[in-house]
């Protein structure tokens, strides 16, 4: 199955793929017939030149709209009942919040509140919680599990460097620079 048939399958499911990506809807519009047709900013357009059918929708950001500060982010939302700005630090248990009355005064109430964050925990002689260890479990197959553990064993690595290589390769596109590190003594980690 070409890249173009999977990406019509896709967006032919009922209902369409809710990870369907931005290339993948290119794609497949594009293999039904649809030439873009470039807006503004991230508006875009397609249009059908035998059908005479527009279609027309917004190219996604890159990235979300994450603030980040001294290791620390945190999200972004607007309140429309309030009218305003607000958000949450990620990936820690403690609670902090920020709300500004504009997106632009969002970026300086997120770090007022990470410095805030600092100094409280430094106050009451409590550790800061720090985002994300790198340390988190997969959930596969017992077969895919049992031929990764294999493969890993016959290329002399470590199952973690195996699933870092994959992330990388998820992420962004290519391998991480650094070859993989070798084995300790021979030994593998096999859970």
């Amino acid at each position: 199955m070409t890249r173009r048939e999977k990406a019509l399958a896709r967006l032919a499911q009922t209902p369409p793929a809710s990870d369907l990506t931005w290339d993948e809807l290119k794609t497949a519009l594009e293999g039904l017939g649809y030439v873009e047709v470039k807006g503004d900013g991230s508006r875009r357009k397609f249009f059908h030149q035998g059908k005479q059918a527009l279609f027309l929708c917004h190219r996604p950001h890159h990235e979300m709209n994450i603030l980040k500060y001294k290791g620390y982010e945190g999200t972004t939302e607007i309140d429309m009942s309030i009218g305003m700005c607000r958000g949450k630090l990620l990936f820690i248990d403690d609670l902090v919040s920020y709300e500004a009355e504009t997106p632009a005064a969002l970026q300086k109430a997120f770090e007022a509140a990470v410095q805030d964050y600092l100094a409280t925990c430094k106050a009451l002689g409590k550790e800061p919680q720090r985002p994300l260890k790198g340390l988190f479990n997969v959930r596969v197959s017992p077969e895919m599990h049992k031929d990764a553990v294999l493969r890993a064993m016959a290329e002399g690595v470590y199952l973690n460097n195996i699933v870092n290589e994959a992330l990388n390769l998820y992420l962004y596109g290519a391998p991480p620079r650094e070859s993989r590190p070798a084995t300790r003594n021979g030994a593998l980690e096999t859970y």
